[in-house]
């Protein structure tokens, strides 16, 4: 009979100054991923306003008149292209460096590399928040939905790019 040499030996994910290192892995519920979305979307709704607010007060002087409809408010073109970009750059940013849009961070949830536990980069971050959104939102939200059975709920942008959410996990020192 042969024996595996690590047989019974727990194996732990490498450790770096991002690293999350779960006790036993929680994945996040549907719900917390929900209201965390839901939460970032009253911050950005409001980093929106404000900015709009900003640029009908000091840039529509020189804009030409047909294209706003009054003076607080610009052309929807405008408002859709700026509120994509301020969107985008919101999630990449916050996924890509830490993992946590703010409002994961209230709902202690965390977006990790599956196989390290490791914040998922820009890159991943990018391809996950537009491209994967996109895909998961296609067929009528399934891919959304796809986490209520999957056994490590993740969404189909989360398989995409090989993340999990993960809830109520220790940090490491330094992190």
């Amino acid at each position: 009979m042969i024996v595996a040499a690590n047989q019974g030996v727990e194996e732990k994910p490498r450790i770096t100054q991002d690293h999350v290192i779960p006790k036993d892995v929680k994945y996040a519920s549907f719900l917390r991923r929900l209201l965390a979305t839901i939460i970032d979307g009253v911050l950005l709704t409001s980093i929106n306003l404000i900015l709009i607010l900003i640029i009908g007060t000091y840039a529509l002087p020189f804009l030409p008149k047909d294209k706003t409809i009054s003076y607080f408010n610009l052309d929807s073109n405008y408002i859709t292209v700026l509120s994509f970009i301020v969107g985008s750059l919101y999630y990449i940013y916050f996924i890509g460096s830490r993992g946590q849009t703010p409002g994961k961070m209230l709902l202690r949830i965390k977006v990790v590399k599956l196989e390290t536990y490791e914040v998922p980069g820009y890159f991943k971050a990018f391809v996950r928040e537009i491209i994967g959104k996109v895909i998961s939102s296609i067929f009528l939200i399934l891919g959304y939905l796809w986490m209520l059975w999957d056994p490590k709920k993740q969404t189909w942008h989360d398989k995409l790019v090989g993340t999990v959410v993960i809830a109520d996990f220790e940090k490491t020192a330094g992190s």
